[in-house]
This record gives structure tokens, sequence and C-alpha cells, in this order.
């Protein structure tokens, strides 16, 4: 019995063990894999419920999304989890669950977003409040976007209204960057004005990476700017320290820049065609037969380019064993090579920038330096630009009312460049050496070519200082009351050195030419500047919410500009040496050394005052105003009033919209204000002026009266009046009228803002016209009228989809003016931009309506007719027009053609400016991308342009755009095909390039016919379309996590890698950039708008410790 029951017991323990296993194991697996559901509800302060709100699981990306009640339902383990939710405008929530299978989340808006603010004329306000057409960025927008030297570059695009352009991409220093915001009011400009830190400046003032915020004011909100704002004003506030640690911010960036050409000269092979068909067209061929000589080029010369013949290719042979008869020629080279790839290549830029910020509750400072080396492209001569900045930030609590925010700020900009043009077009023809067999300067018979002239032509040197200090007091008077003050002073000076060799040339052999020595003289000259501008201002801010509905604002102040520049100048021609550049080292006498020597002062001197109402943060009304006089004018017309007005209704703030539950942000908006210009006015345009003549037309040299200072002789001179002074003449006001809506929908995520304006110069300034026999210069008076409209649009949606957090941006901008009021505006230019014409936009193109080519004997007899009867002006060469000239329409049904017949082919103003933005954020990867473009341009080139117009000139290479493409029967004539001749000692039958009829092609080339077939008309290879887009920008970027960048003693570490105008669309025709509008595609300083543009790759580095 006792050893049953032990037996029992045995087996019952064994029983429980087991049974005890089993459940923990039971347990633990069910603790293991069951899954708790969690449901709630995300709603606003209201209790509206939140679409689209994130919860997740803190530590994982597990998590999902409210619906359209803002409802969620989401499986948890283990039950202990962590929400995080978190929706765009609203602070995050965390909540731990601790078993708990409900939670409801109310979310409160962000107050950093409802207290964003913008900075306005002398002050700031909240963003919600503003009632104007003011447009912001951050200082995003300037940073990670490759090697910046200008803040234009990364403004494209980017601000609706506001229209930035360049002339060239690569031209370092020189790249022709300019803005415009909302089009033209004046032909005298509307330059924008542009305040650093609240200091008149530059936009290419400052290093782009020391840039906290730009605040663009579009609309009468600049009104408080008085005379200087019509073309609206950008207030730029640099980045400043905060209380904390001393944090170190390192940025650098290298950019490879691979040049894009803008051009395409024709090969040996193709130039050879067009001399022989040219020469064909115009009959310019010496002796009896067309295999004669083509001017200076013997046949056999042809033949052997067109057919690439290997015996001659990357050879220089003698010009007279070639055949050749013209004296003054030595040699002709056959060297297989491309000119623009000879003349342009790859090259660098690179930026870094050092940054120091930190500081106390009481003193905190920002300290940054900055260097940038922009390289070139040419590959011949000194060409670059650098750029040194050093800018110090402090802000100051001195006390209790007291706080002083100090500012200083260096900036040295070294430029030099060829002084003379490596991008003019090449002299010599294709197959030409650039250099002698032992490297000197080639020339052809009086021709030289460009990249040798770039080489040892000289040099131009422009050095630019600049420093800044600007003081900030603010002085706290009483709880609502401040006063602010400003003490800035800016002197800079620029200090310029420019020389320009005489080059001697040579033949291949190195035999000099006697008679070849260009440019005819060399020169020296040296120009000092030294200018220093002072700025005092100050004003009282009064804030105060009266019985917490009314808001009010008041600001009362003054401002006094001044400027003093002296300016020094001397030239010296014929120097000794081109090793000496020394203006001391002239050859002749000194009246080849020109001095010049200027003094010029010009102040200005304002009030200004504004004063803002808002009643429950929905009624909102501001009115400014500024009484401005300027030394530029005669006492009794100095002063001048300006002021403006704007009111704005937060719809969204009314109980029965908030009820609709559509509306996020609705506001609307409507301003007017009246803005000055004075760019039409000289400093001293107020004053008469004396005119000093003598019988030699020479002025320097000659006292007032008495005799010739180097001959002794007595001179007759006479003193004139130069100018007659307008004495009413006054500011031109530009009247600018908006009106705009603002609005936010599905919490915050989508918002935008779309607005109409209009503006008004109804007393521009214009010349008027007195007959010649006046004898005196025709003051400006403000007797003219301009009229604006414009409209921009600005669409914005920002969300995030669990822990990827993107954003999406359209802006699309588009404005006209008009001159509507202006004497002698009537006259349509004949191959040229009319820049005025009454009732026309500025910069219209007018030129013929063509039709197509000439293709049969009869059309051409029956068309000359109706050249040679025009009543009006008769077109060039129309005696001589033939088979494969341009047809131009009898556009006004006179039954001929003239000047009569011209129609509007277009403008130059840019339309349509559109631009696309998008970025995400995923787990430290983050990339951007800026599509930017034009809608509508209209592009007319000089005729005289041998790239976009070639037929000019049969010795010097030209534009390979058109070729394939070009009218040409000369391969048909049987007479030229069935004959032959002797290339050197063997019968040869000529080849020619393809036949080409087409009746739509380019006309025929022809010396004699260039002017006319090229005449402004609206023929497809005349007149093109300029629109385009263009990926502007594309950024990828890594942010290190922090747990790796501890180990490293670093903050922050992120690498990236930016893409600059990677690719285009275009409808340009004629192979220049579409950015390159310019009508001389080969002009700008020194030839800048004839570099080429680049597409960039940059890598960079932003680390902070």
């Amino acid at each position: 019995m006792r050893q049953i029951r032990l037996y029992v017991g045995k087996a019952l323990r064994l029983f429980f063990n087991r049974f005890l296993v089993f459940s923990v194991l039971v347990l633990t697996t069910n603790v293991m894999y069951a899954q708790t559901t969690v449901r709630g509800k995300v709603t606003d302060n209201t209790g509206l419920g939140i679409i689209g709100a994130s919860v997740v699981v803190k530590g994982t990306s597990h998590g999902t999304v409210t619906n359209f009640n803002g409802e969620y339902v989401l499986s948890v383990n283990p039950t202990n989890a962590t929400l995080v939710v978190s929706y765009v405008g609203f602070k995050s929530q965390e909540f731990a669950l601790n078993g708990r299978t409900v939670a409801n989340f109310v979310l409160s808006e962000d107050a950093e977003l409802l207290d964003e603010v913008v900075v306005v004329g002398y002050g700031t306000q909240k963003k919600v409040n503003v009632t104007g057409s003011i447009a912001s960025v951050d200082a995003k927008a300037f940073t990670d976007k490759g090697a910046v030297s200008n803040p234009l570059q990364t403004l494209q695009g980017q601000i609706a209204g506001m229209t930035v352009s360049r002339s060239s991409s690569s031209a370092p220093g020189r790249e022709g960057w300019s803005f415009n915001i909302r089009g033209n009011a004046s032909i005298n400009n509307t330059s924008t004005l542009v305040l650093i830190d609240g200091v008149p400046a530059g936009i290419n003032d400052i290093n782009p990476d020391d840039i906290q915020s730009m605040d663009v004011l579009k609309d009468g909100a600049a009104a408080i700017y008085g005379s200087r704002a019509a073309g609206g004003v950008i207030l730029i506030t640099t980045k400043r320290g905060k209380a904390q640690k001393p944090k170190v911010t390192y940025r650098g960036n290298v950019d490879y820049k691979m040049s894009r050409s803008q051009y395409e000269w024709m090969s040996m092979s193709q130039w050879a065609h067009y001399v022989e068909e040219t020469s064909a067209n115009d009959n310019n061929i010496d002796g009896s037969t067309f295999l004669g000589a083509h001017g200076a080029f013997p046949y056999n010369m042809l033949h052997a380019m067109k057919t690439m013949d290997p015996r001659y290719i990357n050879t220089v042979q003698n010009y007279r064993e070639m055949g050749g008869t013209t004296s003054g020629i030595n040699d002709i080279g056959f060297m297989d090579y491309d000119l623009a790839k000879a003349t342009w290549g790859n090259y660098i830029n690179h930026s870094h920038s050092i940054q120091v910020a930190g500081g106390s509750e009481t003193a905190t400072y920002n300290l940054s330096l900055g260097y940038m080396h922009n390289g070139s492209p040419l590959k011949w001569g000194d060409d670059e630009s650098k750029r040194y900045n050093v800018r110090l930030n402090t802000d100051f609590k001195i006390n209790k009312w007291l706080d002083i925010a100090a500012n200083m700020a260096y900036e040295r900009r070294n430029t030099v460049y060829p002084s003379l043009r490596p991008s003019e077009i090449n002299g010599n023809p294709p197959g030409s050496p650039l250099q002698t067999k032992t490297g000197q300067a080639y020339g052809w018979a009086n021709n030289t070519n460009a990249p040798m002239r770039a080489l040892l032509g000289g040099s131009t040197f422009r050095n630019v200082n600049s420093f800044t200090i600007n003081l900030q007091p603010t002085v706290r008077l009483s709880k609502n009351l401040n006063f602010i003050g400003q003490i800035a002073f800016n002197p800079w000076d620029t200090f310029d050195k420019n020389y320009e060799n005489r080059i001697q040339w040579y033949d291949y052999n190195d035999v000099p030419y006697a008679t070849q020595i260009s440019p005819s003289t060399n020169w020296m000259r040296r120009d000092a500047k030294t200018v220093l501008k002072e700025n005092y201002q100050g004003y009282f801010e009064y804030k105060n919410t009266i019985a917490s509905d009314h808001a009010l604002a008041v600001m009362l102040g003054a401002s006094y500009e001044k400027e003093r520049a002296e300016s020094f100048g001397v030239r010296s021609n014929s120097l000794s040496t081109s090793d000496i550049h020394s203006v001391a080292s002239t050859l002749t006498d000194a009246s080849t050394v020109t001095p010049t020597d200027a003094i010029s002062v010009w102040a200005l001197g304002s009030y200004f005052s504004r004063i803002n109402y808002g009643y429950q943060d929905k009624y909102l009304i501001e009115v400014l105003g500024r009484y401005d006089g300027s030394s530029r004018f005669l006492e009794g017309y100095r002063w001048k009033p300006f002021y403006g007005t704007s009111i704005g209704w937060r719809m969204s703030e009314e109980t029965w919209l908030k009820d609709a539950v559509v509306f996020d942000n609705l506001k609307i908006r409507a301003s007017y204000g009246e803005a000055g210009n004075q760019n039409g006015i000289g400093i001293y345009d107020g004053y008469a002026l004396i005119n000093k003549n003598v019988s030699s037309g020479v002025t320097h040299n000659f006292p007032i009266f008495g005799p010739d200072a180097t001959s002794g002789a007595t001179v007759t001179q006479t003193l004139t009046q130069a100018n007659v002074v307008a004495l009413d003449r006054t500011w031109e006001v530009i009247k600018t009228t908006n009106i705009g809506i603002d609005f936010a929908v599905l919490n915050n995520r989508l918002s935008g803002s779309l607005d109409y304006f209009w503006k008004l110069n109804d007393g521009m300034l214009v010349s008027v016209v007195y007959p010649t026999v006046y004898g005196a210069t025709a003051p400006s008076t403000n007797s003219g009228e301009m009229q604006v409209q414009g409209w921009e649009i600005a669409f914005n949606w920002r969300d995030r989809i669990d822990q990827f957090h993107y954003y999406l941006g359209f802006n699309l901008s588009d404005n006209r003016n008009k001159l509507t009021k202006m004497e002698n505006a009537t006259v349509k230019n004949t191959n040229a931009i009319t820049n005025t014409l009454l009732d026309y936009q500025t910069g219209t193109f007018w030129g013929l309506g063509w039709e197509k080519l000439i293709e049969t004997q009869e059309e051409l007899d029956a068309y000359k007719e109706m050249l040679a009867n025009a009543d009006g002006t008769k077109l060039p060469s129309y005696t001589t027009v033939n088979i494969g000239d341009a047809k131009y329409r009898d556009l006004d049904g006179d039954g001929d053609v003239d000047y009569d017949d011209r129609k509007l082919l277009g403008d130059n103003s840019l339309r349509y400016n559109f631009s696309f933005n998008a970025g995400g954020e995923y787990k430290g990867f983050d990339v951007s991308v800026v599509l930017q473009g034009v809608g509508k341009s209209t592009i007319v080139r000089n005729s005289d342009n041998a790239i976009s117009a070639p037929g000019r000139n049969t010795y010097q290479n030209q534009g390979a755009t058109w070729w394939g493409r070009t009218w040409s029967t000369i391969g048909e004539n049987q007479a030229y095909a069935n004959a032959t001749f002797d290339y050197f000692g063997v019968q040869t039958t000529p080849v020619f390039q393809a036949v080409n009829k087409d009746p739509m092609a380019v006309p025929r080339w022809s010396k004699t016919q260039h002017n006319y077939n090229w005449l402004y008309s609206d023929a497809w290879y005349r007149t093109q379309n300029g629109a385009y887009m263009r990926l502007k920008n594309l950024t990828v970027g890594y942010t290190l996590p922090k747990s790796m960048t501890q180990r490293l003693s670093v903050e922050k570490l992120r690498l990236n890698f930016t893409g600059t105008d990677l690719f285009e669309i275009t409808r340009t025709e004629d192979g220049w950039d579409p950015e390159n509008t310019s009508q001389d595609p080969f002009g700008g300083t020194i030839g800048s708008v004839a570099y080429p543009f680049a597409r960039s790759f940059a890598v960079g580095v932003d680390i902070t410790f």
C-alpha cells in the first residue's frame, strides 16, 4: 500500500511538473505571438477628425494612417508599446499604451507654424496676418546646391513673379545674372532695392551660405521704401548665433563643369563646300570656268579639303605650291580639328564655408568665412574669379531695456579675363593651325585667330573690396514700445587694370608677317574708385493687443543716406614694350596719356510710417507712407510723398466657414501702393553744364582761353550750354494694385496663392525732341506713360507617408507691359529691335512675312516685279534676287513687297515663367528636384552673326547650324558635274554637296544676297521660339545616423551630390542655349555671352562639430 502511494505521488509530481512546464510554454507562446488591437481617433482642438495623421509604434516602422473621420485601427505587440502620432502643421504626441486598447489623441497646432513671421519693411509680421504680396525663401534654398557663385543661381524659378535670367553660365565673374520682379514699368528700368540686414547692397554682395531668409516685397508693401521701390524690394536676413555651446560647421563643394557647346563651326570639308557654292551663287569666280580660283582658294585646295585627302590632312602646305596666287599668303592649313573644342573645355569650381556660432543668454555670435573659386572653360589666357567673405554677427543684451546687434562683413572679389575676346568669329579659314611650329601666333593673310588673341592680347584685372559695419540698437522704452536704430557704413573700392598687347603674327614656318601686327597699338589703363556709403535710421515701434480682439501696431521713423564717390583713371597708348605694363612707358609724348578724374555726391532723406490694425485676427488693414527728398532734384522739387494701403479678410476664421470644415486658411487681400523711380535722373541733371569747344574738336590740353598747349598757336574757343534743365522734373511714380488669395486645405497639406496685379507709370521720364538748331541736349520730362498687367499662381503640397516626408510645389507667372504715351515712339525699326513703340510691349521685333524660297524662273520674274514696283522703302539687293532666295509676302495687299509689309514677330520678354519643385526625406536620405522654364519668348539674332546667319564672308569660318538644311543646286549643274580638272596632275571630277531644293529650307549661300535673305522675318530659321524647360537642379543627400556620428564626435554629417542644368527641352534652332536670348550672341563683357553653358556635377559635405 505504501508503495502504491509512493508510486501515485511520484506520478502526480511528474504530471504536475510536466503540466507546469507545458503551461509556462503555452503562456510564453501566447505572450510572444498575441496581437493586441488598438483603436482610437485623432482630432484637432475643435474636435474635428484629422485625415491622414500618422500613427506609428515608436522605434519601428509599423504603423497606419487615420481615415476620413480621423479614426485608426492598429495591431500592436507588446501591449506596453508607445504610439507616436504626427501630422503636418501639428505638434507630435507620444502615448504609452500600458495594456490599453483605446487611445484617442487631440493634436494642437504647431505654434511655430502659426507664429511664422516674414520680414517686412522696418520690422516683421506674422505670415498669416500679412496683407501684401510677399514671398519668402529660407536658408535651404541656398545651401547644398553645389558651388553657388550668386544667390540668383538658386532662385531661378523659385519665386512666382521674379524672373531670373543669365546670358552665360561659365564666364567667371561675368555670368550676366539679372532679375526682374513683376515686369518693367519704365523705359528707364525699375531696379529692385536689395537690403542686407537693413543696409542697401547688391544681391551678389553676400556669400549664399550666410543667408538665413530672403523676403520679396512685390506689391504696395514695397512703398514703405518710397523712391527706390518701383521694382520691388528684397530683404535679406543673415544668420545669427544662439545661446548654445560653440558649434563649428563646414560646408564644401567641388563642382565639375562640362562645357556644352552653344554652337558648332563648319568642318574643313563643309566650309570648302560653302566657299565653292557661295562663289558660284555670286558669280565670284576667277578665270573663265567654274573650276578656277574661288577668291584666294585654287580649286584643288578646296577639293583636297572637301574630300579630306589623306595626303594633306593634318599638314600645312606651301600656298604657292598648292597653286595659290594671292599675294600676302604664305601657306594653307589642312588641320582637322574642332575649333570649339580647341577653344573651350571642362573645368572645376569649388567653394568652402566655415561657420562658428554660439553664445550665452546675454551675448551670441555667428562668424562665417567663405571662399569660392570659379574656373573657366576657356583654354587660353588668364580667366578666373575668386571671392573671399568674412561676416561676424553679434548680439548683446546689455540690460533689461537695451540690446545691440553689431554686424561686420568684408568681401573681396578678384577677377581676371582676356582683354581680347576669345569668342569672336575665327578670322582664319578652317584647317588653319592656331600656332606655328614653335608655338608662335599663327596668322593667315590679314586674318588672325581668336584663341591666340585671348592668350597673347593682354588681360583685364578687377579687384573689389567692400567692408560693412552695421550697428542696430534696440531700446525697450516700455512693454509695448521699442526704438530701433541703425548706423551703417559701407566703404568699398574697385581697382581695375587692363592692358592690350600688340601681337606679331607668323606663318607656319615662323616667318613674321611684316604688315600683320594687331591690334594696331598697345595700351595700358588703370582705374581706381573709392566709395563711402553712410546710412542712418531710427524708428519707433508700438505693438499692443487691446481687449484681446484689437491688435494694433504703429511704426514711425526717419532715415538719411549719403554716398560719396571718387574715381581716377589714366590711359597710356603706344607703350614702349608689352612686357612693362605701366602708363609711364609710352613711346610718344604726353598727349597719349589720358587722365580722368571725377567726384560725385548724392543724398536721400526720408520719413516713413506704418499702421497695422487687426480685429480678432480676421479683419486686417495696413496703411503706410513715406516722404523722400533727393539731392538729384532742384529745391522745390526734391520731396515727394509715397504711400500704400492694404486690407485682408481671413475668412477661415469666420465661424460659418469653420463649420464647413473645408479651409484651414483662407485669406482675401488687396493692396495699392505708390513707389518711386529715379533711374532716369542723373546725379547732377538739375544743373546746367558747359561745353568747351575748340576749332580742332579736341577739348583736352587747352585752357579756356589762350594758346595751344603744344604748339603755342592761338586756338579759337567757344563756350556753349551742353544741356537744358527742366525745373519741374520729378520722380517717376509707379502705382501698383494687387488682388490676391491665400489658402490652405486638407489639414494644411495643400496651400497656395493667386495674385493679379496691374501697374501704372503716368509720369515716366522720357526725352523731348527739339529741333537740331537748338544746339543743346533736351531734358527728360515726366511726359510718358506705361502700364503693366500680370498674374501669379503658386501651389504647395506637403505631407508624409509613414517615415517618408515629401513635398511638391509649382508656380507660374506672367506679365506684359505696354507703352501708352511717349513722344515720337511711332517708328518700327528695320532689322533691329524696337524698344519703344506706342501701344506695344517694349522690346518688339518687326519683320516681313516669309512665304518660302523661290523655286522657278517664272516665280522669280513675277516676284522681282513686285519688288521693283514697291511704293515704300525697297528691300535691299532686290534687283539681284534669284532662285533659292527668300520670298516675302505682300501683307498689306497693295500688290508689291516692301518694308510696309512688316508684321509683329514677337518681343524679347520672358513669358510664362514656371517651375516645379519636389523633394522628400526618408531615414537620412533626402532628394530635391527643380524643373524651371519659360513658356514663351521670341529670339531674333543679328544678321552679322556667322553662327546663326552664315554667308557674309568666304574667308572666315561659319556656323554649321544649317548644314544640310540649306538650298543647294550646284550638284545638279551638268556643266560643273561633267567637268574635270587637273588635281595635281590627275584629271579629277569635282564633288558637290547633296542637292536640296526644299522650298522650306534655309536660303542659298550668297554674300550678295545675305542682307536680303536674313532680313527680320517670321521665317522658321530667322525668328525662334525661345521657350524651354530645364532640369535646373537635382540634389541627393544622406545624413549619417547619430549613432555613427557620435562615435566620431560629430553632431551632423551630410554628404550630397548636386547636378545643375542636366538637360533641357528647347525649340531654339540655331545651336545657342535657349537662355542666351541676346541678339549678339558674341557680345557681353569681352565676349562673355558666347561662353558655353555648362552641365554641373558637384559633390559636397556638410559637417557640424
